[in-house]
């Protein structure tokens, strides 16, 4: 059974069990929303006690994706986003899937920044997947009907479980 739950300019549907659970959002691709992915994420996951570690990692990777979208797909207009984040069964991973509408773009095809040279020696732009490729188990991009649908996966030892700071709410 799913609830609906309206927040500014997110739709959100929310599991009322954790038992692959997930989180369905469609939002604006405006830099300006850019906080409302990673909150909504940290919140979903809150929501089913994973560990603040593992929440923080899938967040940082969906704010870099995001972050992309909103800046460069739909370049000069604005679009929708979809973001799904989807809980494994055994709550051992999950998957985090974006599809838009913008400009097709494939972000794996480009190359990895030279991280040891300084920063001001880097060409800017590049970092920020540069991160998610580090941080997820699997990525895959395809453009289909359509629409960039960039897909990433990630799978953690020890299930998900963990005791959540309070300062980060």
């Amino acid at each position: 059974v799913m609830k609906l739950r309206y927040k500014e300019n997110l739709i959100l549907l929310l599991p009322k069990e954790n038992t692959g659970a997930c989180l369905d959002m469609s939002v604006r691709a405006d830099p300006a929303e850019l906080p409302a992915v990673p909150r909504e994420i940290i919140s979903f996951c809150k929501e089913q006690k994973i560990h603040s570690e593992k929440a923080n990692l899938i967040a940082v990777a969906a704010e870099e994706i995001y972050a992309n979208i909103a800046n460069y797909a739909y370049e000069p207009d604005t679009g929708m986003v979809t973001v799904r984040l989807e809980l494994d069964d055994d709550l051992c991973g999950a998957g985090l899937t974006f599809t838009d509408s913008g400009m097709p773009f494939n972000p794996l095809e480009r190359e990895d920044p030279d991280i040891s040279l300084p920063a001001e020696e880097r060409d800017i732009g590049g970092l920020g997947i540069y991160m998610v490729k580090k941080f997820m188990d699997e990525l895959n991009y395809e453009f289909r009907d359509g629409q960039n649908i960039m897909s990433m996966r990630k799978r953690w030892q020890g299930g998900p479980a963990g005791k959540w700071p309070e300062e980060l709410f």
